[in-house]
């Protein structure tokens, strides 16, 4: 049985699949990063709100 870094490992033999791959992962990175910067406030938020 194949797993997904099988398949993925045969799909970024192609160049263009690891070109636009590699687009899409620095927009999930940014999407990633700004999703933690957001949690952290409500975290800090919460923290003020309980001194």
């Amino acid at each position: 049985m194949r797993t997904l870094n099988d398949m993925l490992k045969d799909q970024m033999m192609d160049e263009e699949f690891e070109k636009e791959f590699k687009e899409m992962e620095k927009e999930l990175d940014k999407i990633r990063a700004n999703e933690n910067t957001v949690s952290d406030q409500k975290l800090a938020e919460k923290c003020d709100k309980n001194l």
